[in-house]
């Protein structure tokens, strides 16, 4: 027999609110259960002189292929052979991550003048995404350069990217990809600050990777790296189902009382 509620002795007032929790409940855990990471993932500047990766080395590049260096480093400050202090003056204290030389500036080593050619790759972990659709918010700064003489040889090929793989390095979003570069230039050079969408089909260990490749029989070329942030953004269904939850609650209880 149902019972009535004790205020208004209205038969099914009960049954309406059991059935509110039900469907408050169920909009929670569904919301709960939503593919998309909560906040920061990646905070790297750099500034305390260390960083925590995996470096994949080819070719005539080794594991001093990435470093980190202060901006009173050769390498920033440097005009031809340098990032023309892009990332800070040499009295700024700040540090920043290095692919493709191991010291000075980038007439360094590794370089495709050797024949052979070089391949660094820096992979940050992000963590372990489930199955479905992530939204990301992506930002760093970056400089991708050579020391050759571009006025007279042209464009120096030797792609720099950047992407989220998988830990067989299986690519599942290009970010960047320049394919050649020209000593100075201002397009090579800047700030990445997007939203990404990430679909995956199972629950998969995401990167994001920083590669160079220095092809044989070329100049050498350098990428400098700084301020990675990489942040999840639940998604907008997320937040709807979420709300529509506690609101369930907070009437079911109201209700109740």
């Amino acid at each position: 027999m149902l019972k009535t509620d004790t205020q208004d002795g209205k038969p099914g007032r009960l049954l309406f609110v059991r059935n509110l929790h039900v469907l408050a409940g169920a909009l929670l855990l569904t919301s709960l259960g939503q593919p998309a990471h909560a906040g920061v993932l990646l905070d790297e500047n750099f500034d305390d002189n260390a960083a925590t990766y995996t470096g994949v080395f080819a070719g005539e590049a080794d594991a001093n292929a990435i470093n980190i260096r202060a901006a009173s480093d050769a390498i920033n400050t440097g005009v031809d052979t340098g990032f023309d202090s892009f990332f800070g003056a040499s009295t700024s204290g700040n540090f920043f991550m290095v692919i493709g030389d191991d010291t000075g500036g980038i007439d360094g080593t590794p370089s495709g003048l050797g024949g052979v050619g070089a391949i660094s790759i820096a992979n940050f972990s992000l963590g372990t995404f489930g199955v479905g659709l992530h939204s990301l918010g992506i930002s760093f700064d970056f400089a991708f350069d050579t020391d050759q003489d571009t006025d007279v040889t042209g464009p120096i090929p030797g792609p720099f990217f950047v992407g989220l793989l998988d830990d067989s390095d299986n690519l599942l979003q290009l970010l960047v990809n320049f394919d050649d570069v020209l000593r100075n230039q201002a397009d090579r050079r800047g700030s990445f600050n997007q939203a990404v969408d990430l679909a995956l089909a199972s629950a998969t260990n995401v990167h994001l990777s920083f590669g160079l490749f220095e092809f044989p029989s070329t100049s050498s070329s350098a990428v400098g790296i700084d301020n990675i942030l990489v942040q999840a953004v639940p998604e907008p269904g997320s937040l709807a189902l979420l709300s529509l939850g506690l609101l369930g609650l907070g009437l079911a209880r109201r209700n109740k009382a």
